[in-house]
């Protein structure tokens, strides 16, 4: 089946499944309150409805739910060892290694399995083990994951998986000596709730990998009882899906794609890293006033992130491609036009970015039509697909909206635009154009001509660098002043920044 007819069948039947799940859980709590139920198993212990888990029925007992820990090394990449807790047999003839790195992925929710949610962990496995000489465990928890639309049974059935990975991981620490501090858990949906309520009894865990965590069941639960920042030394998660709960250590935030591919792709060594920014919010982030790589305010997301020092909890965004690589570029745009006191209006202003590796398209910023205000500066993100290297220089072009209307007569925001001319680059003398690199402070310096270019409706201002310097990835190209003259005594400029960060 296409990947993509699978992806599409996936996300209808996982909104299917939550929305069946919410109308029945708010069914529920209308009708009556149920009685406290417990089941016991050893060696993993009680499991209760008691708060925190009074929303959710008791789980399954864990003969149903059969969990399985299948270790892959670079000795047996292609075939899977089970590994059973307390079986030493099981151990001493695998290729487990307590001198490298532990990888434990864990599955989420696959529903009828027609579409098993795990061919994920397979691909994660090989490019892992290309990268390293590594143990990777997959966690295949399905027979407490194949519910159906149940998701309520499901997200129940984790917390004895999770016990399942707790009594595995303590058993093997102690037969190999292997130190918590090297074990990375990596989840995906449900799996994510696994690792995180195994992190939190498991001392000194490395670090804690969260794709997409499943927020249903979980979203009212207590700190210890979901995904949590203390769960490992490090806990980051990637959010694609809009499912959000607070609190998480390190938090990605990207579109168009499900989180493991976009964690599968920084494990690509052909592929570019994926850069995310710092900020308070999506909103921000979308603005362009985020865009700064300076005091640790951006980080490469995926495999090789790293926690930044003395955050305890930090949100980071990205844009990314809609297929792999997933890799954008990100630049940010400011331009401040100076009005005084003449009135706002609207247009589409287009740039064009140009580098020592080729030019970007012409690019809308802010997707279209927008209200411009000349006594206000505005911040936009753009994104291309592939850098154009060294920043060059950047083409401007404003376009009216249609049809303009006339304006009769006495200075309005329109009626200097409508016959625009710029007849000089101010306030920098010599009519210079100035690049700045902020992180080296090195400042480029480009003279031009006295002359006029017509920016009337439609048409371009170029302005590129024509001398080079060594610059840092961190850089700048500013256009100081643009001064647009109609008529005599009427001047208004508009002053463009462009951040270039990667």
């Amino acid at each position: 089946m296409d990947h993509d007819i699978i992806g599409v069948y996936r996300r209808v039947w996982t909104f299917l499944t939550i929305y069946v799940q919410l109308t029945l859980s708010t069914l529920a709590a209308g009708a009556s309150t149920r009685q406290e139920e417990e089941l016991c198993m050893s060696p993993l212990g009680c499991f209760s409805t008691a708060p925190p888990f009074s929303h959710l029925p008791l789980p399954w007992h864990r003969d149903v739910i059969n969990t399985k820990f299948l270790l892959r090394t670079r000795s047996n990449p292609d075939e899977d060892h089970q590994i059973h807790s307390g079986n030493m047999t099981s151990l001493m003839t695998s290729n487990f290694e307590d001198k490298v790195k532990t990888y434990i992925s864990i599955h989420g929710f696959t529903m009828f399995s027609a579409i098993p949610d795990t061919h994920w962990h397979f691909e994660f496995t090989k490019r892992l083990l290309e990268r390293e000489n590594a143990n990777v465990f997959f966690v295949d928890w399905q027979g407490g994951s194949r519910t159906g639309v149940d998701a309520n049974q499901a997200a129940s059935n984790v917390r004895v998986v999770a016990a399942e990975l707790v009594y595995f991981c303590e058993w093997l620490q102690n037969q190999t000596g292997v130190s918590f501090e090297s074990f990375h858990l990596v989840g995906f949906s449900f799996g994510s709730q696994v690792a995180g309520l195994a992190g939190g009894r498991l001392n000194n865990l490395g670090r804690i990998t969260g794709l997409d965590p499943a927020a249903f069941g979980f979203e009212d639960n207590p700190p210890d009882a979901q995904l949590d920042e203390t769960d490992a030394m490090f806990v980051d998660v990637i959010h694609t899906d809009g499912e959000i709960i607070a609190g998480w250590g390190m938090d990605w935030y990207c579109d168009h794609s499900r989180a493991y591919e976009l964690f599968l792709d920084t494990m690509d060594p052909t592929t570019p890293p994926l850069r995310a920014y710092r900020c308070d919010s999506y909103e921000r982030f979308l603005a362009g006033t985020c865009m700064s790589c300076r005091a640790n305010r951006c980080r490469n997301m995926g495999i090789d992130a790293t926690r930044v020092p003395r955050k305890k909890h930090v949100k980071m965004y990205l844009q990314t491609a809609g297929h792999s690589p997933y890799r954008v570029y990100h630049y940010s745009v400011k331009i401040h036009f100076r009005g005084g006191r003449y009135h706002s209006y609207s247009g589409t202003i287009y740039v064009t970015l140009h580098g020592t590796q080729g030019d970007t398209r012409e690019i809308s910023l802010n997707g279209g039509e927008m209200a411009i205000d000349p006594r206000k500066s505005r911040t936009f993100l753009v994104t291309t697909p592939r850098s154009v290297g060294k920043l060059q220089g950047v083409t401007f072009r404003w376009e009216a909206p249609l049809p303009p209307q006339e304006d009769s007569g006495t200075g309005s925001w329109f009626s200097w635009f409508k016959k625009r001319s710029v007849d000089n680059i101010s306030p920098l003398p010599d009519n210079r154009l100035l690049l700045h690199d902020k992180q080296n402070d090195v400042q480029l310096l480009v003279k031009e001509k006295a002359k006029d270019h017509d920016v009337s409706d439609g048409n371009k201002v170029p302005y590129v660098r024509r001398n080079r310097r060594s610059s840092s990835e961190d850089d700048v190209i500013y256009v100081r002043t643009i001064r647009i003259k109609s008529g005599v005594s009427q001047e208004r400029s508009v002053h463009i920044q462009i951040n270039t960060l990667g």
